[in-house]
C-alpha cells in the first residue's frame, strides 16, 4: 500500500510538472529599445536557442510583452534576447547578469524588467576587463570550408616577446567572445587570461591560447556534428573542424612560435563548444592530442556519438578531461557518464581520461571559469 501511495505521488508530481504553465510578462525594455524589436527568451529549456521562434514573446496593446511556456523541469535557467547572443540582456551599466531562474512545479505568472541590451553599450561603457597579451588576430578570417568570416582572437605568453627562441603549446578554443572580455562576452567571461597570466607569474609553463568566436545564429550548426532533426540545427561540425586544421592550425604555426605536434596541441569548449571539442579529437587525433570538453550538450547527437566512438581508435597517449555540474540536470550528467563508459570500453586508457561532476555547478560561465585551472594543469602539465 505504502509503496503504490509513493508511486502515486511521483506519478502525480511528474503530471503537475508537465502540464504547469508559465506566464512571462515583460513590463519594461530599456528606453534605447530598437522600435518594433523582438523579444525571445532563450534557456535550457530551448537549448540556449536565441531565435527560437517559439519562444518569441507577442507585444500587448499595453505596451506589455507576454510568452507562455510550459514547465519542462523544477528548475528553469533563462535569458533575454533580442535573437543572437550579441544583444542579450545586461544591467543597466551594461555588466553581464546571472542566469534568471525559475523554480518549482506550479502554474505562475513573473513580470519582469529588461534593465539593457549588451549590444548597445560601447565596450568601455561595459566594463573591458581584457589583458594586455589577449589581441585580436583577425575580425574577419575567412573561414573557406563554411564560406563565412570570424573573429580570431589570441593570446600570447606575458614573456613571449623576451623568449624569442621558446616555442610554446597551443590551445584551440570556441566562442571566443566570452573567453578574456567581459565587453563581448553575452552570458559572462570566462576569464581565460586572468588564470593563465596569474599561473605564467607563479611559474607554471605558458600556452598560447587561439580562440574562434562564435557565429551567433551559426553556433549550434557549426559545433553540432551530425543534423538534429527534431531541433533543426546541426551538421557542420565537419567544416568547422576541417577550417581549424586545414586553415587555422597552418596559418598560427606560420606566424607564431608553436609547438605543433599533437601532443602540444588542445582543443577547449563548453555546451555545443564541448561537443565539437570532442568530436574534433576524435575526427583529427593526430592534429589534437587533447580536449578540455566542459559541460557537454552530448544529448543532442547521443546515439551517433556513441557510434563515433565505438568506431574511432584514439592514440593510447591522447588526453581527454570532462566536466559538468551536477544542477546542469540528470541528461547532461547521464550523456556525458556514458561518452565515458563508451572511451573505456573501446580501448581508451583510463589514466589518460577524467570525468568531474561539480557539486551545485551550473551551465554557466562561472563554472567553466571555476574548473579551468584544474583542467588546464592536468592536460599540459601531468
Amino acid at each position: 500500500m505504502i509503496k503504490r501511495t509513493i508511486i502515486s505521488i511521483l506519478l502525480l508530481s511528474g503530471l503537475s510538472l508537465a502540464h504547469a504553465q508559465i506566464e512571462l510578462i515583460v513590463t519594461g525594455l530599456p528606453k534605447n529599445t530598437p522600435k518594433n524589436a523582438s523579444i525571445y527568451v532563450s534557456g535550457d529549456f530551448n537549448s540556449w536557442n536565441p531565435t527560437d521562434t517559439k519562444y518569441c514573446f507577442k507585444k500587448k496593446e499595453d505596451g506589455t510583452y507576454t510568452l507562455s511556456l510550459k514547465r519542462t523541469k523544477d528548475l528553469m535557467n533563462f535569458k533575454f534576447t533580442r535573437g543572437s547572443w550579441e544583444t542579450v540582456e545586461c544591467d543597466q551599466n551594461g555588466i553581464d547578469i546571472k542566469n534568471r531562474i525559475l523554480q518549482g512545479n506550479n502554474n505562475t505568472t513573473i513580470m519582469l524588467k529588461i534593465a539593457g541590451w549588451k549590444d548597445l553599450f560601447s565596450p568601455q561603457t561595459a566594463h573591458n576587463t581584457q589583458a594586455e597579451n589577449v589581441y585580436i588576430l583577425s575580425d574577419s578570417f575567412y573561414m573557406p570550408q563554411l564560406k563565412r568570416y570570424r573573429t580570431i582572437r589570441i593570446m600570447l605568453p606575458k614573456s613571449y616577446a623576451k623568449n624569442p627562441n621558446k616555442a610554446y603549446p597551443v590551445l584551440y578554443m570556441h566562442d571566443g567572445q566570452n573567453l578574456f572580455d567581459n565587453a563581448t562576452a553575452f552570458a559572462g567571461e570566462w576569464g581565460i587570461d586572468e588564470i593563465l597570466n596569474r599561473l605564467e607569474d607563479q611559474g607554471h609553463p605558458p600556452i598560447i591560447v587561439v580562440a574562434i568566436d562564435n557565429g551567433g545564429n551559426e553556433r549550434a550548426n557549426e559545433y553540432i556534428p551530425y543534423y538534429n532533426a527534431k531541433r533543426k540545427y546541426g551538421g557542420q561540425a565537419d567544416a568547422y573542424c576541417r577550417f581549424m586544421v586545414e586553415t587555422l592550425k597552418p596559418h598560427i604555426d606560420s606566424v607564431y612560435r608553436t609547438l605543433p605536434n599533437a601532443t602540444n596541441t588542445a582543443i577547449a569548449g563548453s555546451s555545443f563548444g564541448g561537443i565539437v571539442s570532442f568530436y574534433a579529437m576524435l575526427k583529427y587525433p593526430d592534429v589534437f592530442g587533447k580536449a578540455a570538453v566542459f559541460s557537454p550538450s552530448f544529448w543532442v547527437n547521443k546515439n551517433e556519438l556513441l557510434k563515433f566512438v565505438a568506431e574511432t581508435k584514439l592514440p593510447a597517449n591522447n588526453r581527454i578531461y570532462m566536466v559538468t555540474g551536477q544542477l546542469e540536470g540528470r541528461t547532461m550528467v547521464r550523456t556525458m557518464e556514458k561518452e565515458t563508459e563508451q572511451l573505456l570500453k573501446f580501448g581508451f586508457p583510463k589514466a589518460n581520461l577524467k570525468t568531474k561532476i561539480v557539486p551545485q555547478g551550473r551551465h554557466n560561465e562561472a563554472l567553466w571559469n571555476s574548473q579551468f585551472e584544474e583542467v588546464y594543469k592536468w592536460l599540459f602539465e601531468l
